[in-house]
């Protein structure tokens, strides 16, 4: 593939300060025929958000020159000033655009009419006519039959390394590619990047959908919450909630007693609880379900005591804080000190 070089030229009279056309989208040519007389100029959408992103990525600003002078000055010898750069590129539906700030002279100069037009710089593939990059622009007074200019690949040294070179090497390392890669492989790359961006924008879909989604069941639940406290605004809701949580700490202390019995029973059985302490866990479950069942996880089951006991008499020789002969038998079971026995014991009386 041969790359070629074409300036084109867009009137700029009604745009001085303003976002200016330099390259439409789809196909174009030249009223003299250029490029080619079976052969169209073509800006496809994806090359041209390739090529805005690459001007608004790198540091330097595109310039905007007169007459494509920057190109000629190493041959013939005259300077190139800047009228001016180009702060911007955006892609919209008919093109590329971009935001010039134009210097103190060009501005004049447009501004008096005595320069009309803007002609962008731009390689395009010999065989298909596919606008590959934009270089730079400059400010000229030639549109029409001559407005198209096709340039030598050498006027473009600045931008490519030397003549043969088909594509530039800062485009080249955006794309992640060698100096030496191939035409195919720049394309390849450049669908690569077409189907990444694709996918890009199909994640930002998904995300504002499920942005979307979040924002109104937020909505949904604002609303409900509103209702919520309407209603409670209400005497006979309020009633009818303060009803239910009675109802509530009722059924709660019903299935609490019938826990605590169902516990000090079974303690009864097995001998963890004895006839003279069965008061004391009664107590104690209600003050404290947990540090009944606590209690009865480590009390050892006294089966052989059951029937043996003095139904709470002291027997002769008992008495060590005031327990019976049956809690000091627990006590020593358990290894709970006597002492301690009594205290829980008085807590649980009181």
């Amino acid at each position: 593939m041969t790359v070629k070089y074409a300036a084109l030229a867009f009137d700029l009279s009604l745009a001085a300060d303003k976002a200016v056309r330099l390259l439409p989208l789809g196909g174009f040519a030249a009223v003299d025929g250029r490029p080619a007389p079976d052969l169209q100029w073509t800006l496809s959408e994806g090359a041209a958000l390739r090529i805005v992103n690459y001007w608004n990525q790198v540091p330097e600003q595109m310039v905007i020159d007169y007459e494509h002078q920057t190109q000629k000055a190493e041959f013939n010898g005259q300077p190139a000033p800047a009228a001016g750069w180009s702060i911007s590129h955006e892609l919209r539906d008919d093109g590329i655009y971009v935001v010039p700030k134009w210097t103190e002279t060009a501005a004049g100069y447009i501004g008096r009419s005595e320069y009309k037009y803007i002609s962008p710089v731009f390689s395009y593939s010999s065989t298909t006519g596919e606008v590959l990059m934009l270089y730079m622009a400059g400010l000229t007074n030639t549109p029409g039959l001559s407005g198209l200019t096709e340039l030598k690949p050498e006027m473009l040294k600045r931008f490519l390394n030397n003549e043969d070179e088909d594509v530039d090497k800062e485009l080249l390392k955006l794309l992640g590619l060698g100096e030496a890669a191939k035409p195919e492989e720049v394309k390849a790359a450049l669908t690569a990047l077409q189907a990444n961006l694709t996918a890009a924008n199909k994640d930002k879909d998904d995300a504002l959908a499920q942005v979307a989604t979040s924002t109104a069941e937020k909505e949904t639940a604002v609303t409900e919450l509103a209702t919520l406290k309407a209603a409670q605004g209400e005497g006979s809701s309020v009633t009818v909630v303060a009803a239910l949580q009675t109802q509530l700490a009722t059924l709660q202390a019903q299935l609490n007693d019938s826990e605590v019995a169902t516990l000090v029973k079974d303690g009864l059985d097995d001998g963890r609880i004895l006839p003279s302490t069965k008061a004391w866990a009664e107590d104690l479950g209600k003050k404290d379900v947990a540090m009944l069942k606590s209690f009865l996880a480590t009390a050892p089951k006294v089966a052989a005591l059951t029937g043996q006991q003095s139904a709470g008499m002291t027997h002769a020789g008992a008495g060590e804080e005031g327990l019976t002969a049956d809690e000091l038998a627990v006590c020593k079971s358990t290894g709970v000190a006597p002492k301690d026995f009594a205290a829980l014991k008085k807590e649980a009386q009181e």
